[in-house]
This record gives structure tokens, C-alpha cells and sequence, in this order.
């Protein structure tokens, strides 16, 4: 395993047991518990008894779960599930199709150029750093384009989900927020919009500087990376027959991020109340199974019988 594919693997849900979600099962199990009657949050999601939340998620939408109202099924409120551990981030954006028009024809042909290079060469650490240097140059050509970062937050602002949950592991609890809450994807108007970005890497801070000339960090950050690696984009991956590039929106100091936000819910959970729906959701899966397993054994017999 090389280090690019060690740093996928360490990614994501821990698998050793010790987070209270994993996986699928976090976002099922968190919208169990907001339908739930002692749920403060599931209150604000549900005024009314005929609304219910759901589980949705899909690598296509942003929406991880939705409240649905019950009698027309009709979706009244998409919302975000972002999980926080200890430290670390997590993306606001992260998608290969919402490229910038005006980065997207340089980083095509810059793409272009290290694989035909490659060819000849046929050094993977050549390519690897042709792809950093493809990125850091991106950045340079926008870290004082206002209007661009600009655009880019309040793109990202408009599609959002209507509501926000963050998934606090560390203080076992959830932090609920609407969108409106999201000031620095939103943009202050008279502002100025700037990177600061260090020279030979591929992400960079975004930062904001008001009429009186103070600096302010959003704790948004831009990151650029190649959405397989740079082996599938030089056809060196078993796995994966092509790499993109990939623009990424991170929300960095998630702790001081949720002390910023003026209107929110907190929600503790236990590990008992954890422990409960999981319990729920694997017996739930157990019955599926077992309606499946009869099923398949009342075909078997009948098809015997019919001969």
C-alpha cells in the first residue's frame, strides 16, 4: 500500500469500535434519535407530529437525511450530518463537477501535459509533483480574486441544505444550526475576499479584510487534489481508470466554529441511547434477512412442488 492510498484508508469512521457511529449506521442512527420525543432537536424539525426525519445521503446530494411530512411524503427540510472528532476538518464542498469555469480549462491542459509526460518518463514522482505544482499555480492565478472566491462561497452557500448537524463525538453530542448560520460561506458584503496561500502547496487559507484594512480568518480553507491520485491518472491504478481534479471548501477550528454560531441547538446523546438504536437497526436487518431467507425458501419448495 502506498502512502496516498494509507491516508485513504486512515480517513473516514474509525473501525475499531470506538466512535458511537460508523458509517451509514451514524446517519441512520442519529435520525432515529431525532425522531425521538426527548429530542430538543428533533422538536425543531418536527412541530408536527405528521413530520418525520429520514435518512437520504447518496454521493449525488448534499442531504444526508430530510424531515418528511408523513401524509403527502412531501420533503419540508433537507439537512447536512457533518461529523467532528477530536480534531480535523470537515468539506462544505467537495466535487469534481463544481469546478470554476476559469479554472478549469488551465487545470484541463495542465492534466493533459502530465499525462503525455508521463509517457515518457514513466516516473510517478515526476507526475506527482507536476500535479502539486499544477494546483499551487491554480491558486496563485485566483489568491487575490475577490470576485472569484466570492462566487465560489455563495455558490456553495446557495445549494446548501436547509439545516446543519454536527456529529460531536468527542463531547458526545449534536449541534444543530439552520443555514443562515453559515456567515462566512454567505459572504460579508463589503469585504474583500484573499488567499493566503503558501508558496508549493495545494490548499490554502481564505481570508477576509474589511474597510478598516483588519484582516479576519474565515476558517475556511480551499484545497485542490486529484480525486483518484495521481496513479489512475497516469493509468498506474488496479483500482481506479481515471483521476480528476477536485476542488474541496474545508471548515477548519470546528470547535471555535460552533462557538461562533449565535442560534443553535445542543443535544447531548449517550452511549446507552447509541447502543439502543443500533441494537434496533441490526434487529431490523436481522428480520429483513430472515424475510428474505423464507421467501427464497417458499420459492424453492414451490417450484419443487409445480414439477
Amino acid at each position: 500500500m502506498n502512502q496516498e492510498q494509507s491516508q485513504r484508508r486512515k480517513g473516514g469512521f474509525k473501525r475499531d469500535g470506538s466512535t458511537h457511529y460508523s458509517g451509514i449506521q451514524n446517519e441512520h442512527s442519529i435520525a432515529d434519535i431525532l425522531n425521538t420525543e426527548n429530542s430538543n432537536i428533533g422538536a425543531r424539525l418536527r412541530p408536527e407530529p405528521i413530520l418525520r426525519v429520514q435518512h437520504k445521503g447518496g454521493t449525488k446530494t448534499k442531504a444526508d437525511a430530510v424531515v418528511v411530512n408523513t401524509n403527502t411524503n412531501e420533503v419540508v427540510k433537507t439537512i447536512s450530518i457533518k461529523n467532528h472528532k477530536k480534531t480535523g476538518t470537515f468539506d462544505w464542498l467537495n466535487s469534481t463537477t463544481s469546478l470554476p469555469e476559469t479554472m478549469k480549462a488551465p487545470l484541463k491542459d495542465a492534466v493533459k501535459t502530465i499525462k503525455e509526460a508521463f509517457k515518457t518518463h514513466q516516473n510517478i514522482e515526476e507526475s506527482r509533483v507536476a500535479a502539486d505544482k499544477m494546483f499551487n499555480d491554480a491558486l496563485e492565478q485566483i489568491k487575490e480574486d475577490d470576485t472569484f472566491i466570492r462566487g465560489l462561497l455563495q455558490s456553495v452557500f446557495n445549494k446548501y441544505t436547509d439545516s446543519i448537524i454536527i456529529n460531536c463525538e468527542k463531547e458526545s453530542k449534536l449541534v444543530y444550526f439552520e443555514k443562515d448560520q453559515l456567515k462566512e460561506l454567505k459572504c460579508f458584503i463589503d469585504d474583500t475576499y484573499y488567499l493566503k496561500h503558501a508558496e508549493g502547496t495545494c490548499s490554502a487559507q481564505i481570508m477576509r479584510r474589511t474597510q478598516t484594512g483588519e484582516e479576519i480568518n474565515t476558517c475556511l480553507r480551499i484545497r485542490l487534489v486529484l480525486n483518484n491520485g495521481v496513479n489512475a491518472l497516469v493509468g498506474q491504478s488496479s483500482k481506479n481508470k481515471s483521476s480528476v481534479p477536485c476542488i474541496k471548501i474545508q471548515q477548519d477550528n470546528v470547535d471555535f466554529f460552533i462557538n461562533t454560531l449565535n442560534d443553535k441547538v445542543e443535544e447531548p446523546f449517550s452511549k446507552a441511547e447509541d447502543a439502543q438504536v443500533s441494537e434496533e437497526i441490526n434487529a431490523l436487518q436481522i428480520l429483513s434477512e430472515v424475510a428474505v431467507l423464507e421467501a427464497d425458501a417458499i420459492r424453492v419448495l414451490s417450484e419443487r412442488f409445480s414439477n
